[in-house]
C-alpha cells in the first residue's frame, strides 16, 4: 500500500511539473511577441529607410528612451561608459584630489582634498586649472565630465597641471 501512495505522490508532481513548464513556456512565447514588433520594425527600418543607418544605434537610443519612462533610477548604461561605470562602483582609480567646478570655459579649485596631492603641493581653493598634460583646457568650453576623465586615472598614474592663482 505504500508504494502506492508513493507512485500517485510522484504522478501527481510529474504532472504538476509538466503544467509548470507549459506556463512558463506559454509565458516565454507571449514576451517574444510583444519584443516581436520591435524588431519587426527595426528590421525594416534597417533594410528599407533610405538611408544608411547604424542599427546598433537606434536599437542604444530605443533602450535609453524606453527605460527613461518608468523611474529616475532604470538607467541603460552602453558597453562604451561600461569600464567608467564600473570604475566609479569599484573605486579603482584616483585623482588629483580636487573638488572643482567648471565657470563659462576655466576649471576653478572649489577645495582639495586633505592630504590629496593637490594639497600637498599647494593647491588652493579659487585656483585655475590652465592645462593637464600640456593640452590647455583654460578658455575651451569643456565639460565636467571631460575634465574628471583627464584629472582620473588608476592609482600611481601621473597627471601634470597648470595652476593660475
Amino acid at each position: 500500500m505504500l508504494w502506492l501512495s508513493f507512485v500517485a505522490v510522484l504522478l501527481i508532481g510529474v504532472m504538476l511539473g509538466f503544467r509548470l513548464q507549459e506556463d512558463d513556456l506559454q509565458r516565454k512565447y507571449d514576451l517574444l511577441q510583444k519584443w516581436n514588433k520591435l524588431n519587426t520594425v527595426l528590421n525594416l527600418v534597417d533594410r528599407e529607410y533610405v538611408d544608411k543607418i547604424s542599427r546598433t544605434e537606434i536599437e542604444e537610443n530605443v533602450i535609453t528612451l524606453s527605460l527613461r519612462e518608468l523611474d529616475p533610477h532604470s538607467v541603460y548604461i552602453p558597453a562604451s561608459e561600461m569600464q567608467q561605470a564600473n570604475e566609479e562602483l569599484d573605486g579603482n582609480f584616483d585623482g588629483i584630489g580636487i573638488i572643482f567646478n567648471v565657470m563659462t570655459d576655466t576649471v576653478v579649485v572649489i577645495n582639495t582634498i586633505v592630504g590629496g596631492p593637490s594639497e600637498r603641493v599647494g593647491v588652493l581653493s579659487g585656483d585655475r586649472i590652465i592645462t593637464v598634460n600640456d593640452s590647455v583646457i583654460a578658455g575651451r568650453k569643456i565639460s565636467q565630465d571631460s575634465v574628471v576623465t583627464l584629472l582620473r586615472g588608476a592609482s600611481g598614474s601621473k597627471v601634470t597641471s597648470g595652476v593660475q592663482r
